[in-house]
């Protein structure tokens, strides 16, 4: 399942369950029906809390890869996909490095950030890095060992 909104960024996609190459081909007939309406520079927020692990079949996920291409090359220039399941995380996380997104898609844990989706609007409209930065390994202190 699927459902298309335009929003004052740009446009939010929703996925859920699971969402076959036929499925996804329709969205992505919908989704290009937007483009004209869109001015360059908008943004895009993808919600797949709710897509099952194993949801999007390889398929599906080059007709999204796809369209994310298009809407890039019609002036996209930021967007965020929001996750809750990890298998699903690994899962879309490695779509994007195969295609080369990384730039400008950013991936937000929403179990983790309850503030998701202002953290996602801030990354689209502007430009602010979503993901707290990591925290730093404190300093390995050595032990030494007594003389045997």
């Amino acid at each position: 399942m699927y459902s298309i909104t335009k929003t004052p960024f740009g446009v939010k996609f929703t996925f859920q369950q699971t969402v076959d190459a036929a499925e996804m081909q329709r969205w992505a007939e919908k989704a290009a029906q937007l483009l004209p309406s869109l001015q360059k520079g908008f943004g895009l927020l993808v919600d797949n809390r709710q897509l099952r692990p194993g949801g999007m079949a390889p398929d599906a996920q080059r007709i999204l890869q796809q369209m994310q291409a298009s809407y890039k090359a019609h002036g996209m220039l930021r967007s965020c996909v929001i996750l809750q399941s990890a298998a699903v995380t690994m899962q879309l996380e490695q779509a994007a490095q195969d295609a080369g997104t990384g730039s400008w898609e950013r991936f937000l844990n929403a179990a983790a950030l309850p503030d998701w989706e202002q953290r996602a609007v801030h990354w689209i409209c502007d430009g602010i890095e979503p993901n707290p930065p990591a925290p730093a390994a404190e300093p390995m202190t050595l032990i030494q060992r007594p003389p045997q």
